[in-house]
């Protein structure tokens, strides 16, 4: 949210937010690809909310 404050609504930002959220995300061998999936997931949200 805090990288979202201020921001303008464009995918660059909501990009960089998403990358925020999952920073700490620890993915294991097989799931690796759901990280850049919730991150896409969480920038076409946030598009289609702007």
């Amino acid at each position: 949210e805090k990288a979202l404050v201020g921001q303008p609504a464009t995918e660059a930002t909501f990009r960089a937010a998403a990358a925020a959220a999952l920073r700490g995300a620890q993915p294991r061998e097989h799931n690796r690809f759901k990280v850049e999936l919730a991150q896409n997931t969480l920038v076409q949200a946030l598009l289609k909310v702007a």
